[in-house]
């Protein structure tokens, strides 16, 4: 099975300081109706932003991703760097002090066009990696080589669509039990975790970090 790493999340505790080269993943649920109070710490442009989005889903997902930056610039200070991602009821965020750094979690859904997908966005060699498996294999596959490009062009500063993910390879060798927790691709390290059940995550940052931990903003 092409599975990702275990994730433990702790709660973070505001008397932690961050450790020098430790990727930081944080992980917040997207409630139905975001506290009063939070959102009106969010700024004016914030507020009028959220206020504008029609779908409430969406509207509560940049809401809960905005608090989320805010109580990690207050644990960390403001010179961090950051990248947001959410998918249903969670938003996930990734911070680090010693460059960029990208994330990104997607719900694994079964019902989605994954051959129409895999064939715009994916490389020949990627394409004949999930032609190899099937089933769930091929369904965390797929969504392996999704939030690796994803995380790792939002690293990159590169804007995400086709001609980007087709030109980079995330994998250099078959699917298959041993494939690697992490590879390297232009100074990026892009690892992959268990970001919730049914959620695949990935991050991609300088490959010089040490390790990643795993963060809930219970105890901010």
């Amino acid at each position: 099975m092409v599975s990702a790493e275990a994730a433990y999340w702790e709660p973070a505790c505001a008397c932690d300081p961050p450790e020098e080269d430790v990727l930081e993943i944080w992980r917040m649920p997207v409630g139905p109706m975001p506290d009063a109070d939070e959102v009106a710490r969010l700024t004016p442009e914030e507020q009028a932003r959220a206020a504008g989005m029609l779908n409430p889903m969406r509207r509560n997902q940049f809401i809960a991703g905005r608090i989320l930056l805010k109580r990690i610039r207050e644990r960390h200070g403001a010179r961090l760097y950051t990248s947001l991602s959410h998918s249903g009821q969670w938003v996930l965020a990734v911070t680090a002090s010693f460059g960029a750094v990208g994330v990104d979690v997607e719900i694994m859904q079964t019902d989605r066009p994954l051959d129409r997908l895999s064939q715009r966005f994916f490389t020949a060699a990627e394409n004949a990696w999930l032609a190899q498996v099937s089933g769930e294999e091929r369904m965390h596959l797929f969504y392996r080589l999704w939030t690796a490009k994803e995380a790792l062009f939002k690293a990159l500063g590169m804007p995400v669509g086709a001609a980007h993910f087709t030109a980079r390879e995330v994998l250099s060798a078959a699917p298959g039990p041993n494939a690697p927790e992490s590879v390297i691709i232009e100074g990026c390290r892009v690892g992959w975790f268990s970001a919730a059940p049914g959620c695949m995550g990935a991050f991609a940052a300088p490959e010089g970090m040490v390790r990643a931990r795993y963060l809930c903003p219970d105890g901010l």
